[in-house]
């Protein structure tokens, strides 16, 4: 498994929660372990796309990780909540970005696979705000389901 020992991630994610969904197991570990390193609440890892989508949908995050395909399906309901919720997140790839998801997801941070897992923290702590706070969209949007609850 790869870390971030040694570089200057550790406790730089302290107090987020982030989503990691990514259907490779070692991979998977690999990131769950340098983000509970950097200081984060991993939430996941998820490989089914099911169990992913309800995880964005309900989840308190700060930041998600997803992998574009877990198996033959694409990861875009996840986008699609995330977006809509105000979380921001990043695509950790060795596939492209099918034409279907472009339109909406062309813009995001996308990492090739393989990468250094200091790499992939230093991403991950780029989407946050710069206080380390989660957006006031993702905020209101998690007050507005527990309200409703």
């Amino acid at each position: 498994m790869m870390t971030t020992a040694g570089t200057d991630n550790e406790g730089v994610l302290r107090g987020t929660r982030g989503l990691v969904v990514e259907d490779e197991l070692f991979i998977a570990l690999d990131i769950e372990a340098a983000l509970q390193e950097a200081g984060a609440d991993v939430v996941g890892p998820f490989s089914e796309l099911s169990d992913a989508v309800a995880a964005a949908g309900n989840e308190t995050l700060s930041f998600a990780i997803l992998d574009i395909r877990l198996a033959r399906v694409t990861t875009q309901p996840v986008c699609d909540l995330l977006t809509e919720r105000g979380i921001p997140f990043l695509f950790y790839s060795g596939q492209p970005l099918p034409e279907s998801m472009t339109a909406h997801y062309g813009r995001v941070s996308f990492i090739d696979k393989p990468a250094r897992m200091a790499d992939l923290v230093h991403a991950a702590k780029l989407l946050l705000p710069v206080s380390g706070e989660r957006s006031d969209k993702a905020e209101k949007s998690d007050k507005a389901r527990r309200a409703t609850s």
